[in-house]
């Protein structure tokens, strides 16, 4: 990881979890909508936040996920 990152590549982190956040927020309220689209790795992301927080395999998982979200900021 290019760490610490630059102001731009904060924005952009910053602006690609925000985006993310947006579309889970909105799976959430529209969970039981079948109608209603729902990325793959928003599903997996509520899928694994649904279990236990301590559990090993779901805390993996969230973050293979969130890095493929901050794909090409670091």
């Amino acid at each position: 990881m290019g760490l610490p990152l630059s102001a731009e590549k904060r924005a952009v982190a910053r602006e690609k979890l925000v985006d993310f956040a947006r579309l889970v927020d909105e799976a959430i309220k529209a969970a039981g909508d079948n109608a209603t689209p729902v990325q793959q790795g928003v599903r997996d992301y509520m899928r694994n936040v649904e279990r236990a927080a301590s559990d090993l395999g779901s805390r993996k998982e969230r973050a293979v996920i969130v890095k493929r979200v901050l794909a090409g900021v670091f």
